[in-house]
């Protein structure tokens, strides 16, 4: 049902097919960091994954909401803001 709700809220949010493809773009780069250093260091948990992918998705729909008030920064630098911000986040 949460599901349901978040979904349809972002309904109101995105705007074009392009949206979505950066806001899936953006969560997938947040996380993949994480994902890859993984399998060579031990101190990543379940913990760690989880934080990573709340914080990635925060940081892109935050992105996503600037962008509807005028602030564009580009795809590439909120890429980039995405990953450090998930990395500093865990």
């Amino acid at each position: 049902m949460i599901l349901f709700l978040a979904s349809s809220s972002l309904w109101f949010v995105l705007e074009t097919a392009q949206d979505s493809f950066n806001l899936l773009l953006q969560v997938g780069a947040g996380t993949g960091l994480l994902y890859l250093l993984r399998w060579f260091w031990w101190r990543i948990t379940a913990w760690c994954e989880i934080t990573a992918m709340v914080a990635s998705f925060a940081i892109s729909l935050a992105f996503l909401l600037a962008r509807g008030f005028g602030l564009r920064l580009g795809t590439h630098r909120e890429l980039l803001l995405t990953v450090i911000f998930t990395t500093v986040c865990w």
